[in-house]
């Protein structure tokens, strides 16, 4: 009987393996479907004032963590902060740049979790370019699919 009941088991733990990894981590298309934006959802760039920009890129991590660049005219990189579900706000700890673009101090990007299996990443701050403040209240970079959420669903 101790046999019979220990072979039950191991048949009960394989079957649930088997639904779980159906349910839980669907192919690519079935993701597709449940959130309606592709996987893999490449990084936005975003021009923020004439000479700078910011390249949003999503890691596809449980944590939706998103790496920033922070750029003079696409090509140097001056501020590369993350945000995350753990970390949802990075702010500038200095100015930094060039003779042309200056990332001020206390520039912050925010991770915005949103309905639908979707998240926003916003900045908001003073970006100084030729001698001008270009203010940005909530400018938008990006908005991506969650990871969490098809984790989440099978928790």
């Amino acid at each position: 009987m101790k046999k019979l009941t220990a072979q039950l088991i191991a048949l009960l733990f394989v079957c649930s393996f088997a639904l779980a990894s159906v349910f839980c981590f669907p192919t690519a298309a079935q993701a597709e479907l449940q959130i309606g934006v592709p996987l893999g959802q490449s990084s936005v760039n975003t021009q923020l004032t004439p000479n700078s920009n910011a390249v949003a890129v999503p890691s596809g991590d449980s944590n939706n963590t998103t790496q920033f660049a922070f750029q003079y005219n696409n090509t140097q990189t001056f501020w590369s902060p993350s945000v995350s579900t753990g970390f949802t706000t990075a702010t500038n700890a200095a100015d930094v740049g060039n003779s042309i673009v200056t990332f001020t101090k206390g520039l912050t990007v925010q991770y915005l979790p949103q309905s639908a299996g979707m998240y926003t990443v916003i900045v908001t701050g003073t970006i100084i370019d030729g001698g001008t403040q270009y203010p940005l209240k909530g400018q938008f970079l990006g908005s991506f699919p969650s990871s969490a959420q098809l984790v989440n669903e099978c928790l």
